[in-house]
Formats: structure tokens, C-alpha cells, sequence
């Protein structure tokens, strides 16, 4: 089995964690997050690991630094990660369950009242406006 230098070993973990950070970086772009990160965490875990591997194991300054960076990111990554995410509740408006009945206005401005059309299909569009 070969033996990799510290340098080595820092600058894969370093890889790890950016390609890591990337990949999850474009599943926010593209809103497709599962409830729980667990395989970018245990990757993040891995590059960590590496990366105190490599620090034990005299890098030098440039592996050092890849080292570092890594396992900041790795250490950031999992606190935000493991720190965040929505409680789980149960939904407020389920497929085959009835809506929630509410009061707004119509395009003309008249109020309009859910209720109102019951019995009847319905399609609702929210419309959130600009940001």
C-alpha cells in the first residue's frame, strides 16, 4: 500500500470539501435539498479527518494551508448543517385533504371568499409578487 505525504493527503481533503461545497452548492442553486445533508456531512467528515491526518503528518506550508482551509469548511459545513433545517410538522395543506379557508380579493377587488366555490374544483395561484 502506498503511503501518501502530508501534502498529499491535505490537498485531497482540500479537494474533497471544495468539490463537496460545489456539488451542494449547485442543488441550492437548483432547489432540489433533501431534508437532511447526510452524505455531503459524512463527506465533509472525511475531508476533516483527512485533514487532521494531513497536520499530524508535517504538510508544509502549502499542505498546511490545505489542510486548514479544509477543515474549515468541513467544520462550518456541518455546524450550518447540522445546526439549520425546518422542524418537522405536518403540512398545512395536503393533496385530497380540503383547503384552508381564507378571505382575499379578486382581480376586480372584490373580496372573495374560498368557501364560497366549495364543492366545486378550483385551481389557486399564488402570486408572490417582486422580491
Amino acid at each position: 500500500m502506498p503511503e501518501f505525504s502530508g501534502q498529499t493527503i491535505s490537498l485531497i481533503a482540500a479537494a474533497v470539501a471544495i468539490g463537496n461545497l460545489g456539488l451542494y452548492w449547485l442543488r441550492v442553486k437548483a432547489v432540489r435539498l433533501p431534508d437532511r445533508a447526510t452524505g455531503q456531512q459524512v463527506a465533509m467528515m472525511l475531508a476533516g479527518a483527512l485533514a487532521v491526518t494531513a497536520l499530524m503528518n508535517q504538510p508544509g506550508w502549502v499542505g498546511g494551508t490545505a489542510a486548514t482551509i479544509a477543515l474549515l469548511l468541513a467544520a462550518a459545513f456541518l455546524i450550518m448543517t447540522l445546526t439549520s433545517g425546518t422542524p418537522s410538522t405536518a403540512p398545512a395543506v395536503e393533496v385530497g385533504h380540503p383547503a384552508i379557508d381564507f378571505t382575499t380579493t379578486d382581480s376586480q377587488g372584490d373580496p372573495f371568499t374560498l368557501s364560497q366555490v366549495k364543492g366545486r374544483p378550483v385551481l389557486l395561484k399564488f402570486f408572490r409578487g417582486h422580491w
